[in-house]
């Protein structure tokens, strides 16, 4: 695996790729890999004739310095794991690499898509998701690029920003990936303690819960079911358990009202903010 610190040494890379006509699959991360990350290295394996992925904690997404901070950071070990599922090349850029002018917070006309859900707790984050994201798609011009479904809005959000500049970039969604009690995989997941552990286990219960129960029962009836658990558990915080229109995010009243309508939940366990969704149909 090739390791690039700059953005003109990648380039150099891409271009002498492209001139042999190879695809490339980009898949860009935070870092803190695990096996959510890794599937979409194997998706893009599938897919590509060379994967490339990004390890950048990007620090105009972040709304609270604080969590900027404590996001977990394992180089060391992220870049065993890549070599292990044979990724080919790893962009780790400093932050002046992929903002030489300083860093700058500008702001997208998303609309609806950027108003509800994480849009509605995190005032500007999709402003700057789109902000790197865009960066990045500059320096590595890929041919497809990879996101999870467990960030569903992120994924929404990057396809509007595909169209809203025109790129020829297909972007892929992997499914989530879970662990064996039905917790969603994510980086944030490590700075859960056991007890903490144990409560975030409840927020993909209720969620799967739904999901079983949607045909018999209306989603109010089901979403307060939901709530009364989890608001028992002192370590949960609700912000937000909506039924959304999986299209375009914009919240329904009943499963009738999308031809896929999905779950969406963001909870706080402990300081340790996690989101998860499940699509009913």
């Amino acid at each position: 695996m090739k390791i690039f610190h700059n953005k003109a040494d990648l380039k150099k890379e891409i271009a002498f790729l492209k001139a042999q006509k190879k695809t490339v699959g980009f898949v860009p991360t935070m870092g803190s890999l695990h096996k959510g990350h890794l599937s979409l290295i194997h998706l893009a394996k599938e897919q590509c004739d060379t994967v490339l992925c990004s390890i950048f904690i990007n620090p105009t997404q972040f709304n609270d310095q604080k969590d900027y901070n404590l996001y977990p950071r394992h180089e060391e070990n992220d870049i065993k794991l890549l070599k292990n599922e044979n990724c080919d090349l790893l962009y780790l850029p400093l932050v002046d690499d992929i903002y030489p002018d300083g860093v700058q917070k500008k702001t997208y006309p998303l609309n609806n898509l950027g108003n509800v859900l994480e849009g509605a707790f995190r005032k500007g984050h999709f402003d700057g998701v789109i902000e790197v994201v865009k960066r990045l798609f500059d320096i590595v011009e890929p041919d497809r690029a990879y996101f999870g479904l467990k960030d569903f809005q992120q994924l929404a959000v990057v396809r509007w920003m595909v169209d809203y500049f025109g790129l020829n970039i297909e972007i892929i969604g992997g499914p989530i990936i879970r662990n064996n009690n039905g917790l969603a995989l994510s980086s944030r997941n490590e700075r859960l303690n056991s007890e903490q552990l144990k409560s975030a286990l409840k927020l993909s219960k209720g969620l799967f819960y739904i999901k079983d129960n949607y045909k018999t029962e209306t989603f109010k009836t089901l979403r307060q079911n939901v709530l009364n658990d989890l608001e028992k558990d002192p370590l949960i915080r609700i912000e937000y358990l909506e039924l959304a229109d999986s299209s375009n995010l914009q919240p329904i009243k009943d499963y009738s009202q999308a031809a896929s309508p999905g779950v969406f939940l963001a909870a706080k366990v402990g300081e340790i903010r996690l989101i998860d969704n499940i699509i009913l149909f």
